[in-house]
């Protein structure tokens, strides 16, 4: 890699601990959006988000309840339905 290419990727790309703060965030949206889908299971905006929120993650088939549940509903956002 040439120094330029490296100043860009580090320009980029966060650092450890900004990944670090990126992932606490992730954890706590995702605590926020399970206790809302406790309460109410059907939340179609709760769901969508919770998708949202797992897919890139390291286990995104947690959210594959959320999709079968969201499909349920009528379409609102052109992402959730096929």
């Amino acid at each position: 890699m040439q120094p330029f290419e490296a100043r860009i990727l580090r320009k980029i790309l966060p650092s450890a601990d900004e990944d670090r703060r990126i992932r606490e965030v992730v954890r706590e949206i995702l605590r926020t959006l399970e206790r809302v889908l406790a309460r109410n299971p059907d939340h179609p905006g709760a769901l969508h988000l919770y998708i949202h929120a797992v897919e890139a993650g390291p286990e995104p088939r947690r959210g594959e309840t959320a999709a079968d549940r969201l499909r349920r509903h009528p379409p609102r956002v052109p992402c959730c339905h096929p």
